[in-house]
């Protein structure tokens, strides 16, 4: 019989005895230690998710009473995959037997290590097994934790030690390797904890696994693997970008145009290249041509793009990847070991600023723009002059559009500039280039000088 006037304190001592017997706590031994391996891409959203999903985790784990997880990031590396081509995108090249493709990217290790839940009195529970349809199956745990289920009595309870219909059963396993089943309903006086509580634990490394698997890259080239997993993807390969972006410069005089200050730039023309190889034709008077970037690359530039392609190769060797900073150069190694890049302007700005810069270096300087001489008097008629051309542009006029050409009287330092409109044909090569020299016809227009030294303007030019 309890005292009237301590039975506040009779109430509290045993509250709190009630709190003590239900609480779970974690054996800390090295048994209990569990790995869970994943491969991330190497870019900001897999890495901050992959935090996001770290705080989750810890949240519901102190939550049902779990030690937070922990996480080991490796250095970026790049590794080759075999992906199923049900699984490969189109542009992932596929192998002879046709059945795979091979991709490259950069990636990062990631394991995750975590403890298994072990409950008051050393129990374990292995899962939560469900009847459906007449049939037990294994809901929440691991299959290979519980084994065949027909080595269980599941309709009966080691707790109320009763055998009736039942809906759900958990497995359980005590520090001695013995089993027991133990009904729903009878969980929280057997174990002091809730059916959730006690699923959670059950399905602590599913869950996790679960969660990760968006993120994941598998390393095995077996479809079922892929299902639930990351999509790899392979974009334009740096070759065949460099090849255009080469060939392109090269039909330019070897000038580089930017995006920031031109309409239609080199890697608008580059792009523009790519995406007719891609389809395969282009359109000239309105009609289909054949196209293939075969067709378009000389002999010249498709030497300076193995050069400049092995250049990089040795200058950023795929070592150099985990040393470098998210920098221009890291960026640039990355593409380089990669082959393919989706930051296709980044690539070709990178590409182009290089050659001009080596393009540059070899040109010999032939003229000297400050001994430029006024060529004549204005209105001289000239004839079978020979000229050097340096510079062209098109240019939008009133009248239409007009092709401006500067250039030397051969063999001096004298400019001339001229605007043509109307047919051009017979400045340009087979392959659209324009030529380096010609012999011409004109009338002397006007003679100037703004700054870049003196020049004679022509009109009326011809071949």
């Amino acid at each position: 019989m309890v005292k009237k006037e301590n039975y506040k304190d009779y109430l509290k001592k045993h509250k709190k005895l009630a709190k003590m017997k239900f609480r779970v706590t974690i054996e800390r031994k090295e048994e209990t230690m569990e790995e869970h391996k994943i491969i991330i891409l190497n870019d900001q959203n897999s890495t901050a998710s992959l935090q996001k999903l770290v705080n989750k985790i810890n949240k519901k784990a102190q939550k049902y009473g779990a030690e937070p997880i922990t996480m080991n990031i490796s250095k970026p590396y790049i590794k080759e995959f075999t992906v199923p081509s049900a699984y490969a995108t189109h542009d992932i090249k596929a192998t002879t037997n046709g059945d795979m493709g091979k991709v490259k990217h950069i990636v990062r290790d990631v394991v995750i290590n975590y403890e298994i839940i072990k409950i008051k009195g050393g129990w374990k529970i292995l899962g939560s097994v469900e009847k459906t349809d007449s049939k037990w199956n294994i809901i929440n745990g691991k299959i290979e934790n519980i084994g065949d289920l027909k080595q269980y009595d599941l309709a009966w309870c080691d707790h109320c030690n009763k055998k009736r219909n039942r809906k759900k059963v958990l497995v359980l396993e005590d520090a001695d390797g013995n089993r027991k089943i133990v009904g729903r309903q009878c969980v929280k006086d057997y174990l002091g904890i809730s059916i959730q509580h006690a699923i959670f634990a059950a399905d602590f490394s599913n869950y996790i696994s679960g969660l990760f698997s968006p993120l994941s890259i598998p390393e095995s080239d077996d479809e079922e693997d892929f299902e639930n997993c990351f999509t790899l993807k392979k974009f334009t390969e740096i070759e065949l970008l460099a090849r255009a972006t080469v060939a392109v410069m090269e039909k330019d005089k070897w000038a580089y145009r930017s995006c920031k200050y031109s309409d239609w730039s080199t890697p608008d023309a580059v792009q523009h290249i790519i995406q007719e190889h891609k389809n395969g034709y282009s359109y000239e008077s309105g009609s289909k041509i054949r196209f293939h970037i075969d067709d378009f690359v000389t002999e010249n530039s498709e030497k300076i793009t193995k050069e400049v392609l092995e250049e990089l190769r040795t200058e950023y060797p795929e070592e150099f990847i985990d040393r470098l900073d998210n920098s221009f150069e890291y960026d640039l190694a990355v593409m380089i070991n990669l082959g393919h890049t989706k930051q296709e302007k980044y690539f070709i700005g990178m590409l182009g600023y290089r050659i001009g810069k080596r393009m540059e270096a070899k040109k010999v300087k032939k003229h000297n723009p400050e001994n430029s001489e006024y060529y004549g008097s204005i209105g001289d008629k000239i004839k079978d002059v020979e000229v050097e051309i340096a510079k062209h542009r098109w240019c939008k006029t009133s009248w239409g559009d007009s092709l401006m050409i500067c250039g030397f009287f051969k063999g001096t330092d004298n400019q001339f500039t001229a605007f043509l409109s109307g047919k051009t044909d017979w400045l340009f090569e087979d392959d659209d280039r324009i030529k380096g020299e010609v012999t011409i016809s004109a009338t002397i227009k006007d003679h100037q000088d703004r700054g870049y030294g003196k020049q004679t303007v022509l009109t009326r030019i011809k071949l």
